[in-house]
């Protein structure tokens, strides 16, 4: 289950972490838990509830680090808002006694073992990583000033990978072309691959690593992440047009935490690989091939779409086994140090799966959730089950599923007819549910990429389109009226693609195709609205997070005037962000 991980830092460091961590039983062993917070590190009380510094942390990371959010007061005001929401909702969940579901009690035994595990990972990895440099700060301040347009094609080995990038290098086969047989995400298959724009602390580091060593149209060797093998191109870069040392210093804070976390992360997975590899893990090949055939099906779409460190929860059911396949449940599918789970086991464990894992490669995603079981009963001989931490990550927890539940039983008191769904289409259609553009293109081509550029030169001086197109057009085999052009139909996916990102009337290129290099104009775009048909399931879940929202308002405003709400904003202003703070 090793993952390869790039970085000379990470070795001069290693040697040193295994030093401390031969003797971390006894250095365990010494730390009990930690004392109880004073009352300086409670940001809010809500009734007999409390947000604490490190529970605001642990919710505000994520926004810092996968959805780029920046760290201003208002956006700190948002988020404690939130949390308190979520408070109010729970409390009124715990009178209802939503506090003694299943869903709940699974949520906070799996939210212990993740918190005591954190407690052993900060003393094996944390302490020994370095803080950034402000050289590595402004490094990462520059990458993140560029974005990139970049394509992918995705394989489970790197010879699969390595014969993908021959069949493009030498021609015979299109990015546009390879997508359709390889995905089954309709957009990746539908775009050639195309992941959007991403930028610095989007991507996996290795990916990341890739396309910034990459220029506008070069293809990439293969190229492991997470989720397997991949091929590269980046079709297009944008880069800020000006930035100096007040942009760097007014985002100092969060770079110096997006670095930390990502070195954390490197290091953090090599030692957990070389203690699992201790674990003796033994996986039975016949059981989880036949597991993985099941589970593969429902997980493929999440895997292929899932590159970029940013969406919602993975949304998982476990399958169900009729009578004559429920022995299947008791096999033994993987062996470790101390124990043993069966395929039943693991299934009950699934939804835990991170989503990087549950997305990627199962025989990993499965290995991690034994080493947070293996982690959490060292925890548990420690009492770390006594931490005051441990104890508010779990009421978190707790807290967060049953305002789930209780918005969840408030819209099941909604009944969403299909009239309901069809009336929310014609009423949103024009904000929400276009359908692909269609564009009316021109285009000139040339033989060179130089001969295209100076074409293009010309156009942005003022020389009439039509004219080029005339002059082109003795040499060239595509040029002139392209006609109109729509995604998934259309003759020629990279000009449509690069008419997607002009405006029009508006010369751009050159976009290299088969008849060589092009330059091309959209002369008119039309619009449409996707057929209700075919987004009818999409239409009905978008209804149905805005009935929620609807209803979590409206609980909101019955019960928080009934509840003593106190919030210290100072307090919360004042916050500093450390690179090693959790």
């Amino acid at each position: 289950m090793t993952i390869h991980m790039a970085g000379d830092r990470v070795a001069a460091y290693r040697l040193r972490l295994w030093a401390a961590s031969s003797a971390a039983g006894l250095l365990l062993a010494a730390c009990g838990p930690t004392e109880v917070p004073p009352e300086q590190d409670i940001l809010a009380t809500i009734g007999d509830r409390t947000i604490t510094v490190a529970s605001f942390r642990r919710a505000m990371l994520p926004q810092i680090l996968y959805f780029n959010s920046d760290d201003t007061p208002q956006s700190r005001t948002q988020l404690l808002q939130a949390l308190i929401d979520q408070k109010i909702l729970a409390r009124e969940a715990q009178r209802l006694h939503f506090d003694t579901a299943l869903v709940v009690r699974r949520a906070a035994k799996a939210q212990q073992r993740q918190a005591m595990a954190g407690l052993l990972y900060r003393h094996w990895v944390q302490q020994w990583v370095p803080a950034p440099t402000e050289d590595d700060l402004w490094q990462a301040f520059v990458r993140g000033q560029t974005r990139l347009l970049v394509r992918h094609l995705a394989v489970e080995s790197e010879q699969a990978a390595d014969s993908l990038r021959r069949l493009l290098i030498s021609g015979t086969a299109t990015f546009d072309h390879l997508a359709r047989g390889l995905f089954d995400d309709a957009r990746l298959r539908d775009t050639g691959g195309l992941m959007g724009w991403v930028t610095y602390g989007d991507l996996d580091e290795n990916l990341e690593n890739a396309i910034f060593d990459l220029r506008p149209g070069e293809i990439s060797t293969p190229v492991e992440s997470l989720y397997g093998w991949h091929i590269l191109r980046v079709d297009d870069a944008r880069r800020s047009a000006a930035f100096d040392s007040l942009d760097f210093k007014r985002q100092r804070d969060n770079l110096e935490t997006k670095v930390y976390r990502r070195w954390e992360f490197r290091l953090g997975t090599q030692v957990l690989n070389d203690y699992m590899r201790a674990q003796n893990v033994q996986f039975d090949q016949e059981v989880a091939t036949r597991l993985w055939a099941i589970l593969k099906p429902q997980l493929r779409g999440l895997r292929q779409s899932s590159l970029i460190n940013s969406g919602p929860p993975v949304q998982f059911s476990s399958p169900t086994f009729g009578i004559e396949e429920a022995f299947f449940l008791d096999l033994v599918l993987v062996e470790f140090e101390g124990g043993s789970w069966t395929v039943g086991t693991l299934l009950e464990r699934l939804p835990e799966m991170r989503r990087r894992y549950l997305t990627g490669n199962l025989y990993t995603g499965t290995a991690y959730l034994i080493r947070d079981e293996l982690l959490a009963r060292q925890g548990l001989d420690r009492k770390y089950d006594r931490d005051p931490d441990v104890i508010r990550q779990v009421q978190d927890r707790k807290d967060e599923v049953m305002a789930q539940l209780y918005l969840a039983a408030l819209i099941d008191t909604v009944a969403i007819t299909p009239q309901m769904v069809r009336r929310f289409y014609d009423d949103q259609w024009q904000r929400r549910y276009y359908g692909p553009d269609s564009l009316r293109i021109e285009a000139i081509s040339a033989e060179s990429r130089s001969a295209a550029e100076r074409l293009l030169l010309s156009l942005r001086q003022g020389a009439p389109f039509d004219e080029i197109t005339q002059q082109a057009g003795n040499v060239a085999s595509l040029t002139g009226d392209l006609g109109w052009q729509v995604a998934g139909r259309t003759r020629y996916p990279a000009l449509y693609h690069q008419g997607l990102r002009t405006k029009l009337m508006v010369p751009t290129g050159p976009v290299k195709t088969d008849a060589g290099w092009t330059i091309i104009r959209v002369t008119e775009r039309r619009r449409y609205p996707a057929p209700f048909d075919e987004i009818k399931e999409q239409v009905q879940m978008d209804l149905e997070r805005e009935l929620a929202d609807v209803a979590r308002r409206q609980a909101l405003a019955k019960l928080a005037p009934h509840i003593d709400i106190k919030v210290d904003q100072q307090r919360l202003q004042s916050l500093s962000w450390g690179a090693g703070e959790s």
